[in-house]
């Protein structure tokens, strides 16, 4: 990823989009998922996953994943999630919740590493 003066990674802090947020009450908020990783390609900055067990794997078919960093336009650096998903039935939420924690476990990587 793009860095600051002083090495360091130049990455904000996560946010949350709009329209993400779950209730407190729904399945994904406690689930727990033992994931695989699939790829690390250090040369573009991008490691791909899969879930293949535990709570989160009861709520999908299939889940596989991928995180891309990426230079802003701006300066710093974007992350990009990518994920196909297949729910078990329609009353199961999107996997938002899922996104955010992936990329907050990221940043908190990056800052602490980097």
């Amino acid at each position: 990823p793009p860095r600051t003066s002083s090495g360091k990674p130049a990455v904000a802090p996560p946010t949350s989009s709009p329209g993400s947020s779950l209730s407190s009450t729904s399945p994904l908020k406690s689930s727990k998922a033992k994931e695989k990783i699939e790829e690390v390609a250090d040369a573009n900055t991008q490691v791909s996953y899969s879930v293949i067990d535990g709570e989160t794997a009861s709520f999908y078919k299939n889940f596989t994943a991928a995180m891309k960093v990426e230079a802003s336009s701006g300066g710093g650096s974007l992350v990009k999630w990518c994920v196909e998903y297949e729910k078990v039935n329609e009353e199961i939420p999107e996997p938002d919740i899922i996104k955010e924690t992936a990329v907050a476990t990221f940043y908190a990587y990056l800052t602490k590493n980097y």
